[in-house]
């Protein structure tokens, strides 16, 4: 899950098989993934994304879903997953 819909293409071509943009850190609604049992989150590496990716993670953890978190430094210095993918610099780690 991540904020915007180039993000999530980005992630795509990275080899995510599954990504969704959320249209902002506050654009989210628990109900969208009633039936999951797992999830990540790419947020924007600024202090809001930052900040709203760890309390995503601590809010799915609660609900009792297996939450992995995008480190920053995935994105090489970049904002977002789009430009680190448009910068040749997207790392993702091998957890799909």
């Amino acid at each position: 899950m991540c904020e915007g819909p180039f993000d999530a293409l980005a992630l795509l071509a990275a080899g995510y098989s599954s990504a969704v943009a959320i249209f902002g850190a506050q654009g989210w609604r628990w109900d969208w993934i009633s039936h999951i049992s797992r999830i990540v989150f790419a947020l924007d590496a600024d202090d809001t994304g930052q900040r709203s990716m760890h309390q995503l993670a601590y809010d799915a953890s609660v609900r009792g879903l297996h939450v992995r978190c995008l480190s920053a430094c995935a994105y090489g210095g970049h904002k977002d997953a789009s430009a680190a993918w448009a910068g040749g610099v997207l790392q993702i780690d091998g957890s799909r």
